[in-house]
């Protein structure tokens, strides 16, 4: 068990029952996750004693859309939107912030500083929130609570789908729906990741990209008869591998902290130098992750790098092929099913973010000079390794396109609510020393 599983586990066993509070069950996956909160983090004492009567705060709600068989899209990113396929759903709202004020609703305010003062007297808070910051987080997730429901009992939808599990915008929504009996359905936008932000489907079912996706969820404990396999819609990839290209190496970068960023790029760096000294040079095309300033990369790229940040790298795979060196990062497994060689470099030492990334079809380097040989053996990799490592990576996502789409239509018309979750993560968390284990 990693450490993401050994300090959340702690902390779901101190928290207890205080996991059945409305509040904490929508912020729990971020509790740990201080800097990755976002809206939530205010940094100013806007609820000191003088300011929070006069103050109110302003937040941007997630986007929503009621397609023509009566079902609400939510999300938050464009990553989710283009899984759900909502591109002609009809937005349910023109006003897309979030109000809330202290002054208006004294009691919910006092009730999210008393929990405050509960969370933060556990060692693993304490270093993170003083009791003024969590109480305003909390405060916030009690409005998107509010909205959620509000919007739910006047929209009506015939269900709700959504394309995260640990967002704490959208698990406002799963409360709210649940609580109105409206069936909710989980639609990955990306690969399943090995943590414990993943192992959590509160959902009534759950329409997952592969056979081995499902695999891991009934290994988590996931009701394997609310699961159902649809595959990627918002992916079209073509039947056969991607161009060789062998001298092209594709870089793919994920928004990390600086830190990380100039560590990984300080090793790309060194090892193209290393593999053009000794006469093997590579073409190098960096495709970053959409929300990743392709102006905060240049001065980090090696002399010489083509910048592809208009285009998804899984499109320019499949025009140019080429090699992926990447760290943690999700468009590993699309690359890998087109036939994309894939290098996984992690000089942080950090260890692989998903299950796929454990198998014998990608190569680790941990510095420049594992990373120049594992980027010449992946340039000259066979095409029968190649395919071998295509067909594996499809097993976690297929099928796609037209056809994923009509299998997702197809469940969300016949959605219907359950008596429980498909898999209640941070509850079972909390019982069990891992994830595939039985509760005790």
């Amino acid at each position: 068990m990693n450490a993401s599983w050994a300090n959340e586990r702690a902390l779901s066993v101190a928290i207890g029952n205080l996991i059945d509070d409305d509040q904490v069950w929508c912020i729990r996956p971020d509790l740990l996750r201080r800097s990755r909160i976002g809206p939530f983090d205010l940094r100013w004492r806007l609820f000191s004693h003088r300011l929070y009567r006069t103050q109110p705060i302003v937040r941007r709600l997630p986007q929503a859309g009621i397609g023509e068989d009566g079902v609400l899209a939510v999300w938050t990113t464009g990553n989710q939107q283009r899984a759900l396929g909502c591109h002609r759903a009809r937005p349910t709202r023109r006003d897309w912030r979030l109000h809330v004020d202290p002054s208006g609703d004294f009691t919910a305010w006092r009730h999210a500083r008393e929990l405050a003062s509960r969370l933060v007297t556990l060692p693993a808070l304490s270093e993170l929130y003083s009791r003024s910051d969590l109480a305003s987080e909390l405060f916030l997730v009690h409005g998107l609570i509010q909205a959620a429901r509000s919007e739910l009992a006047k929209v009506r939808p015939s269900a709700v789908v959504l394309a995260s599990q640990h967002s704490v915008h959208l698990r406002a929504y799963v409360l709210a729906a649940r609580e109105q009996h409206i069936p909710v359905a989980y639609v990955p936008h990306a690969p399943l990741a090995d943590n414990a932000y993943y192992a959590d489907l509160p959902m009534d079912r759950a329409l997952l990209r592969g056979e081995l996706e499902a695999e891991q969820y009934v290994a988590w404990g996931a009701d394997r008869g609310g699961l159902s396999i649809v595959g990627v819609p918002s992916l079209d990839l073509t039947a056969t591998s991607s161009p060789v290209g062998a001298d092209r190496l594709v870089i793919a970068p994920s928004p990390w902290p600086s830190s990380e960023l100039e560590a990984f790029f300080d090793g790309v760096r060194n090892a193209v130098e290393q593999l053009r000294a000794d006469g093997r040079p590579p073409t190098v095309v960096c495709c970053p992750h959409p929300r990743l300033a392709a102006e905060r990369l240049r001065p980090l790229l090696p002399p010489g790098t083509a910048m592809a940040s208009e285009r998804r790298t899984i499109d320019e795979l499949a025009a140019h092929g080429g090699a992926v060196v990447q760290h943690a990062s999700g468009v590993a497994l699309e690359a890998m099913a087109v036939g994309a060689p894939i290098v996984e470099f992690d000089p942080l030492k950090s260890g692989p973010n998903y299950p796929f990334m454990r198998s014998p079809h990608v190569t680790t380097a941990t510095d420049a000079q594992q990373l120049a040989a594992a980027v010449e053996r992946a340039l000259t990799s066979s095409v029968s390794d190649r395919t071998e490592a295509m067909e594996y990576a499809r097993r976690w996502m297929t099928p796609w396109g037209r056809e994923a789409e009509s299998r997702l239509a197809h469940e969300l018309r016949h959605l219907t609510a359950r008596a429980a979750p498909v898999l209640d993560g941070w509850r079972r968390l909390a019982r069990t020393e891992r994830p595939d284990q039985e509760p005790s």
